[in-house]
């Protein structure tokens, strides 16, 4: 008898007591996949007609099975077993209950049930496992026609992704004005800021209500779709962004450092001085008012260097260290300025992570280093609690 006659032996597919969507998810594709209409049983325990379904947090019945093959401690893991008395899919992390289910599917239906009768390890590679730069979901390719993102997030699903990038403009292009002949607004329609989908007391009115709902209706959309196969959503951006030329005409001392690309832009561009306290009240009320529509967002994975974003007073910007008056005043010493501007980096990335974190406690904030050359070796002193590296 081979696992996929044995699958349609059972009758019911039993899955724990818990609000994971990621169980009916499943339970859907085990139907449609072998065509049967099996009954969803919550709380069914083990038996010859079941099977069950079983993230290890949610099944402290199943930790003692699991401890007999003692899994590895330090790294996530998928556990098959299919007899005559009943079957378990057991893994590690809800996001690989898809996954490992349809490695069952795909790989194992057709091989002798025997083989799997005291039951199989299925190894997973990382603990992490997400995208950077999404081309089609969420960045320059989004608009490709025929695109299909439910199944595009499902594929990412069966392939064991525990990550997923949410952030998408809704519209073509995003609303940075340029001038004529000037190719920079096109370097707008990706890596979507925190300020293209929801707004501050600072910057209220500065986009259009329906384009910010749009964009986080999209971001929204995303989220449950990936929250259906137990993924956690996060999103990538260029951070600190510029901002409109109309929010400092309204506020001029704000005005941060200079962060266009001298050879692609045609006008200036200027972010705001991190180090204001209005500015960063400024950045938690934008963080905040995300997680308080997407609760779930699990990550923000920041670019600090490119696309009109920047950090001030960072070597590696693209016209030269340069920022705002409260930070340091630019005769200081290279070092003392690399200094300054790490702290300030770091302070900045700490707020967001600290304000995400009172929301989703697990937020996490992740920056490259490569932005980072004289103030690299200060920044990294400061890595940790929920700031990574990446």
């Amino acid at each position: 008898m081979t696992v996929r006659e044995q699958l349609k032996h059972f009758s019911i597919i039993g899955v724990p007591a818990s609000e994971r969507p990621v169980y009916q998810t499943v339970y859907q594709e085990i139907s449609n996949r072998l065509k049967k209409q099996f009954t969803l049983g919550i709380g069914s325990n083990a038996g010859a007609e079941t099977l069950q379904l079983l993230i290890i947090d949610d099944a402290v019945d199943a930790k003692a099975e699991i401890s007999k093959i003692q899994p590895p401690a330090d790294q996530d893991w998928g556990f098959f077993r299919i007899n005559a008395e009943g079957g378990k899919i057991i893994v590690s992390q809800p996001h690989l209950l898809f996954s490992v289910t349809c490695y069952v599917l795909d790989y194992l239906a057709d091989k002798d049930v025997a083989d799997f009768s005291n039951g199989q390890l299925v190894d997973i590679g990382f603990k992490w496992n997400r995208p950077v730069f999404d081309c089609c979901l969420t960045q320059i390719d989004r608009m490709a026609r025929n695109l299909d993102w439910r199944s595009y997030i499902r594929e990412y699903a069966r392939l064991g992704y525990s990550h997923i990038e949410v952030n998408a403009l809704a519209t073509p292009h995003g609303m940075e004005a340029g001038v004529p002949m000037e190719v920079y607004p096109v370097f707008y329609t990706y890596c979507a800021a925190l300020d293209q989908f929801v707004y501050s007391k600072l910057n209220k009115g500065i986009y259009p209500a329906e384009y910010l709902n749009a964009n986080l209706s999209m971001l929204k959309r995303y989220s449950a779709e990936a929250k259906k196969y137990g993924m956690i959503p996060g999103i990538h951006s260029f951070e600190p962004r510029n901002v409109p030329d109309t929010l400092l005409e309204k506020y001029p001392m704000l005005r941060g450092g200079r962060v266009d690309h001298p050879f692609r832009s045609l006008k200036p561009r200027y972010g705001l001085a991190l180090a204001h306290p209005y500015v960063r009240l400024h950045y938690k009320e934008l963080i905040q008012n995300l997680l308080k529509e997407v609760p779930d967002l699990g990550y923000m994975s920041i670019v600090t260097n490119d696309s009109g974003a920047g950090l001030e007073f960072t070597r590696s910007l693209y016209v030269g260290s340069n920022g705002g008056p409260y930070l340091i005043r630019e005769w200081k010493s290279v070092d003392e300025v690399a200094q300054a501007a790490a702290k300030n980096a770091m302070a900045f990335f700490k707020l967001l992570q600290k304000s995400g974190a009172e929301i989703n406690p697990k937020f996490r904030v992740m920056m490259p280093l490569e932005p980072f050359g004289q103030e690299r070796e200060h920044i990294l002193k400061e890595v940790g609690n929920g700031i990574d590296v990446q």
